[in-house]
């Protein structure tokens, strides 16, 4: 049988980080709103229809980027609790059917 060695404190201090990253995300969308609602001149002519739709785009993508990194964030955390758990040898006691064959 393979072994394989998982550093869990390090998913452990990842977890935080990436979640971090989920958060600038989330103001970098705020700041955004607060952009797209100023209007916006070069020289004397508004161009306030592209900029807006623009940072809308860019809201969007933002937003996506800040729910990707926050799933991971958590995937991460579950992750290293996960092979943490299964080091120590607890199973969970809903899970045991998987390993006898029968069902709870």
């Amino acid at each position: 049988m393979s072994q394989f060695s998982v550093a869990t404190e390090q998913l452990a201090l990842a977890a935080p980080v990436i979640g971090a990253a989920a958060d600038h995300a989330h103001a970098g969308q705020q700041d955004l709103a607060t952009a797209a609602g100023n209007q916006p001149a070069f020289g004397s002519e508004l161009i306030g229809g592209p900029f807006a739709e623009m940072c809308s785009r860019a809201q969007q993508a933002i937003g996506e980027i800040e729910q990707t990194a926050g799933s991971l964030a958590a995937n991460v955390a579950a992750a290293g609790l996960g092979y943490l758990v299964t080091d120590q040898g607890i199973v969970p006691t809903r899970a045991l059917h998987t390993f006898s064959g029968r069902q709870p």
